[in-house]
C-alpha cells in the first residue's frame, strides 16, 4: 500500500534520546516546544490538507514528539515500515539543522526509490548547498508548498515544478519561485486531527495553570516590518518566497477556524501576525467577528509588533485576548536600529491601557542583540524591573479576581542563540552589529550536531563575545527569577520554591560549560563522559523539584550543595 506523500517533523537534534545533550535555556520562552522544538510548521499542516483533500494519501508524523513520549520508539523501523513516494521533511527553523538531515538520510537509506525533499525558511535560504552537499537529498522547495508539492504529485516531472530546486544528471536545477498563495482562505489550518500523535505539541497552559489542548492558526503571510535577527522579515519573504506583499486570511476565516477548534476541546489559540497590517478596516472587521462568535475558550493570542493606540486596544473589549509585545531591547539606540521603531514611552503607555483594559501582556526582550553591550542589558533589566514594581503597585485585589497569576504585564528575556538565516543580521551582518561564526548551512548542521547549547551560539556581536554573551544570557535569566519573587504575587511557598528551582537550572547550565568543554577535549571516553554527565545530572535535577511540602527557607541551601556534588560526581573539574 504506503502513501503518495508522508510528512515527517524532525526533531532538532536526532538520537536525543540516546546521546548526551545539555539543550541549556533554549527553549526559554518557547516551553510547549521543548528543547527539541516539536511543534511542526503550520505550513506542514496545510500543505498535508491541501493534497489529501486533492485525492492524495497524506500522513504527518511528528518524530521529535513520538521520540519524547517514548524513548523505546525507533525512528529507524518506523520509517522502514512506512512507504511513501515521497518523505517530506520540515525545514524551517534552524533549529532543526541537524535533525532535519539525519532524518532525510534515513529516509533515503531505507527506501532508495523515494523521493526525500525539504522545504521551510532555511531550506530555502541554503536550497543549493543542501543539495550540492547531501546527495541522500534530491530536493528542496522554495517558498511556499502547497501548490509546488500537488503539482509535483501529479507529474513528477520537475522540470515543470515552480519553486523546486533538484538534482538532475549530477547538475542542480534551481526552477523560479512563482508559485506565490495569493489566497489564503484557499488553505485549512485548523486541522490538527492530520497530525501523529499530537500530544505533547498541542498542548499548553491556561492562566490558572492548567493543562489545555493549544493550536495556532496565522493571519496573514508575509510581513511588513524588518527586524534584524527575523527570518520571517519583509527581506526574507522577499529574497526566499519571493513574496511582495502580503496576503491576509479573511476574519470569517478565521473565527471559522477558531469554531473548529473549540469543537475539538482546543481552550488556548493563538493568532500568529499582527492583523493591524491589514489596516483598520481589516482588524476593525476582524474584532468584531471576534466579538460576536462568543468563543468558549481560555485565552486567544495575538500579536503587537508595535505598541498600540487605546483606540485599537479597546476594539478587543469583550474578547478573552492575550497579547504579547517583543521590543527585544530597552535601550532605543539598540531597539530603533534593530527594526523595532518606538520609543520606550510608548511602550508604557501600551502597557499602561492593557493594564487598564483588563488585557493582559507579555513582554519580550532578547540578550545578544547586534550592537548589544553589557550596560545596554543592564539596562534593559532595569527597565524589566520597572515594568514589574508598577505591574505590582497597580494591581488591586479586585484586579486578582480578573486574572489569575502572580504578574498581569510580565516581561520574559531569552539568549538569542541562533541568528535565523536569510535574516538581515545574517546577510549583513557588519551593517546589523553581527559577526557571524555559522556562515553557512554545513556550519549549523555541523554546530548543532555538538553537545550542548553553549556550542550552539552561531553569531558574536562587535562587541561581545560568544563567552560573554552566554553568561550576560544566563545573569539575565537568572536577575529576571529574583525579579519574578520579589514584585509577583505568590502567595504559597511551594511557587517561591519553583522559582528557585528555575534559578538552579540556570546555575547547572553554567556549571555544566567547563565540565563539557573538558570531556570535549580528551582523546578517548568523549561520549560515555558526556552520558555520565548527563545522567548524573538528571538524577540531581529530578529529585531537586520542589513540592507542596517543599521548606522553602531551607530550598537555597540545599541547591548548593546538590550542584556541589554534581561538580565532585563527575570528576571535580571545577569548584564553586
Amino acid at each position: 500500500m504506503g502513501y503518495d506523500i508522508i510528512f515527517l517533523h524532525p526533531p532538532a537534534i536526532y538520537a536525543f534520546s540516546k546521546k548526551a545533550i545539555f539543550p541549556g535555556p533554549i527553549d526559554n520562552t518557547l516551553l510547549n516546544c521543548t528543547p527539541q522544538f516539536i511543534v511542526p510548521p503550520i505550513g506542514m499542516i496545510s500543505m498535508a490538507e491541501y493534497l489529501k483533500r486533492n485525492g492524495a494519501k497524506v500522513r504527518i508524523v511528528n518524530l521529535g514528539e513520538y521520540m519524547l513520549l517514548s524513548q523505546s520508539f525507533d525512528v529507524e523501523k518506523f520509517i522502514k515500515g512506512n512507504y511513501a513516494n515521497v518523505f517530506a521533511i520540515d525545514l524551517h527553523w534552524c533549529n532543526h539543522s541537524q535533525g532535519a538531515i539525519e532524518i532525510a538520510k534515513i529516509c533515503k537509506r531505507l527506501h532508495p526509490n523515494s523521493f526525500v525533499v525539504l522545504g521551510g525558511l532555511t531550506a530555502s535560504c541554503f536550497a543549493l548547498e543542501i543539495l550540492q552537499k547531501f546527495p541522500f537529498i534530491d530536493a528542496v522547495v522554495r517558498g511556499e508548498g502547497e501548490e509546488v508539492i500537488l503539482k509535483f504529485l501529479n507529474s513528477f516531472k520537475l522540470d515543470n515544478v515552480p519553486n523546486l530546486a533538484y538534482r538532475k544528471d549530477k547538475k542542480i536545477i534551481v526552477n523560479p519561485i512563482e508559485l506565490i498563495a495569493q489566497d489564503l482562505d484557499k488553505y485549512e489550518f485548523a486541522v490538527p486531527e492530520l497530525l501523529e500523535p499530537g500530544n505533547l505539541s498541542t498542548t499548553g497552559l491556561s492562566p490558572d495553570g492548567k493543562i489545555v489542548k493549544w493550536w495556532g492558526i496565522p493571519i496573514c503571510r508575509g510581513c511588513a516590518y524588518l527586524c534584524h535577527h527575523c527570518g520571517g522579515s519583509s527581506l526574507s519573504y522577499d529574497s526566499l518566497f519571493n513574496r511582495k506583499k502580503i496576503v491576509f486570511r479573511s476574519p470569517k476565516k478565521i473565527v471559522e477556524d477558531l469554531n473548529k477548534l473549540v469543537e475539538r476541546g482546543f481552550k488556548n489559540i493563538f493568532l500568529f501576525q499582527d492583523p493591524r497590517m491589514g489596516g483598520p478596516s481589516y482588524y476593525r472587521s476582524l474584532f468584531k467577528e471576534l466579538r460576536e462568535a462568543k468563543l468558549d475558550i481560555d485565552l486567544l493570542g495575538m500579536e503587537l509588533f508595535i505598541p498600540a493606540s487605546r483606540d485599537y486596544l479597546e476594539l478587543m473589549k469583550g474578547i478573552p485576548l492575550s497579547l504579547s509585545i517583543s521590543p527585544e531591547s530597552a535601550v532605543e539606540e539598540i531597539r530603533i536600529p534593530h527594526g523595532r521603531h518606538y520609543s520606550n514611552d510608548s511602550l508604557l503607555t501600551t502597557i499602561n491601557i492593557c493594564r487598564e483594559l483588563k488585557i493582559k501582556l507579555g513582554v519580550f526582550f532578547m540578550v545578544g542583540l547586534g550592537k548589544e553591550r553589557p550596560e545596554t542589558i543592564q539596562e534593559t533589566l532595569l527597565f524589566c524591573e520597572k515594568i514589574y514594581r508598577e505591574d505590582r503597585e497597580n494591581r488591586s485585589k479586585e484586579e486578582e479576581k480578573l486574572f489569575l497569576g502572580p504578574l498581569w504585564c510580565k516581561p520574559e528575556m531569552a539568549l538569542l542563540i541562533l541568528l535565523d538565516p536569510g535574516s538581515l543580521g545574517f546577510n549583513f551582518p557588519e551593517q546589523a552589529g553581527y559577526k557571524l561564526i555559522f556562515k553557512n548551512f554545513e556550519d549549523y548542521y555541523k554546530g548543532l550536531s555538538l553537545p550542548s547549547w553553549h556550542y550552539w551560539m552561531s553569531y558574536e556581536t562587535i562587541y561581545m563575545g560568544k563567552e560573554e554573551l552566554i553568561e550576560w544570557g544566563l545573569y539575565a535569566l537568572e536577575k529576571l527569577f529574583y525579579l519574578q519573587e520579589k514584585y509577583g504575587l505568590y502567595e504559597k511557598g511551594e511557587d517561591r520554591a519553583l522559582l528557585n528551582y528555575e534559578r538552579f537550572k540556570i546555575r547547572v547550565n553554567r556549571a555544566i560549560i567547563p565540565l563539557v568543554d573538558k570531556i570535549m577535549k580528551l582523546e578517548k571516553g568523549k561520549e560515555e563522559n558526556l552520558l555520565l554527565l548527563r545522567r548524573i545530572l538528571d538524577e540531581c535535577l529530578k529529585g531537586m523539584v520542589p513540592d507542596k511540602n517543599e521548606n522553602y527557607n531551607s530550598i537555597e541551601r540545599t541547591y548548593r550543595e546538590s550542584l556541589a556534588k554534581v561538580i565532585r560526581e563527575v570528576g571535580g573539574f571545577i569548584s564553586i
